[in-house]
């Protein structure tokens, strides 16, 4: 199919394993588009006692066919999780590079679950996730985060 790498990486924060998963073609068919393939997985990582705020919820990002690709407007992400709020779906979307770039890394969707007890962070490239140490970048805003990772990784092409 045009446009996706097939592959879904869920991610336990509590025990930093990362699991990768193939996505069938079947499901990309049935539920296109970054927002259709979280809410099957949603419906499929939890059920009625899943506590929206709880470790078990998942929180999940994927993007579409078209993502990374020259169609206009192609840099679109989805974000899903069990809202607190309803207890059902809680959804939004973004733009800009984030997706593309999951795309290139060789993702359709990352699931974040668990609660790690130090600050982490995930750290995608290709085809492979790692949770990373955090606890150096706590307390630092956005501007002085992206500066330490870079110089951490020695790429200012990190995204």
């Amino acid at each position: 199919m045009f446009g996706w790498t097939r592959k879904r990486a869920v991610n336990d924060l509590a025990s930093r394993q990362v699991q990768y998963q193939d996505i069938d073609d079947t499901t990309l068919k049935q539920y296109l588009g970054g927002r259709g393939l979280n809410i099957k997985t949603l419906y499929e990582m939890t059920d009625q006692e899943t506590d929206p705020l709880g470790p078990d919820n998942p929180l999940l990002f994927a993007a579409g066919p078209l993502t990374g690709t020259l169609v206009p407007t192609n840099g679109r992400y989805g974000v899903t999780a069990k809202s607190p709020l309803t207890g059902i779906l809680g959804d939004g979307n973004a733009a800009g590079f984030w997706a593309p770039e999951l795309k290139y890394a060789g993702f359709d969707q990352l699931a974040i679950v668990g609660k790690s007890e130090e600050p982490v962070y995930l750290f995608v490239t290709d085809g492979k996730v790692e949770v990373r140490d955090a606890r150096k970048l706590w307390g630092k805003d956005i501007w002085e985060t992206d500066i330490t990772i870079k110089e951490e990784l020695q790429d200012d092409n990190v995204q």
